[in-house]
Order: structure tokens, then C-alpha cells, then sequence
């Protein structure tokens, strides 16, 4: 529910220009793909990374 909500204010931000951070964990392409989607059509530009942070894939596989 909450990545809807995010990919509309995301979409709304860029298409006034504005930049957006997200710090989501996108793990799966078709969501990342969603993202980049909504930047193209706002003619922004989209990087998405995934910070090193000590911990942090155990804890992510740990959930799944």
C-alpha cells in the first residue's frame, strides 16, 4: 500500500521539477522499474543503489 502512495507523490515532485530521494529497498525489478518509469515520464533522470551497510543483506534475508 505504501509504494503506490510513494510512486504518486514521487511522480507529482518530478513532474514540477523537483528531486527526489527515496529510501526504499527496491528488490525487485518490476518495482525499481516502476520508479524509473515515473522519472523518465517526468523527463528527470533515476539512479538506484544500495548502500553498505554493515549487516545489512543478512538482516534483509532474515525478513523474506
Amino acid at each position: 500500500m505504501v509504494r503506490p502512495i510513494a510512486l504518486g507523490m514521487a511522480a507529482t515532485h518530478l513532474a514540477a521539477g523537483d528531486s527526489v530521494i527515496m529510501p526504499q529497498f527496491l528488490d525487485a525489478e518490476d518495482e525499481a522499474l516502476l520508479f524509473r518509469r515515473a522519472a523518465t515520464e517526468a523527463g528527470a533522470g533515476f539512479s538506484h543503489f544500495v548502500g553498505h551497510q554493515k549487516g545489512l543483506y543478512r538482516r534483509m534475508n532474515l525478513r523474506r
